[in-house]
């Protein structure tokens, strides 16, 4: 297959909306940390960082956002691999290891005139904006509920 085979992809733009959104989280998280260091928690509502649970924010920071900014920034880093892939399909498993049952149910999926319909660019920028609100819902904790803002 080619690229000219996917009406519904366009890999440059695909790969800027990636990017952008490997940027957004990285601002997120960078934001995040900022706000932790700076801020003085004892004022608000969260004395030390702990929104209520027995779990301080630092968690959420560091093992929520962190792994998710690490997978969007090597998503970005390697779009080359994931636009081949996109194209030419995933590559044939060896023969010696037996099919699974997700590859058995997902066999369907798998075929050219499914990947020929889908909608890559809609489908690609709708989920790198849902990753970036993914990695900002800690923020969105910190600013509407711990710290003494206008919003709270």
């Amino acid at each position: 297959m080619s690229q000219s085979d996917f009406p519904n992809f366009d890999p440059l733009f695909c790969g800027k909306a990636i990017k952008y959104s490997a940027i957004g989280s990285v601002a997120v998280l960078a934001l995040a940390i900022l706000i932790l260091l700076a801020v003085d928690s004892t004022k608000g509502r969260c004395p030390g960082w702990y929104a209520g649970s027995p779990v301080s924010l630092w968690f959420f920071v560091i093992f929520i956002i962190g792994p998710a900014v690490a997978v969007m920034v090597y998503q970005a880093r390697h779009w080359d691999k994931s636009v081949h892939r996109i194209i030419h399909g995933e590559p044939e498993p060896a023969i010696s290891f037996p099919e699974t049952p997700y590859e058995k149910m997902s066999a369907q999926y798998r075929t050219d005139e499914f990947r020929e319909r889908l909608q890559y660019n809609r489908m690609l920028v709708l989920i790198s904006i849902g990753w970036v609100f993914f990695c900002a819902v800690p923020l969105f904790l910190m600013l509407g509920y711990c710290v003494n803002s206008p919003w709270s």
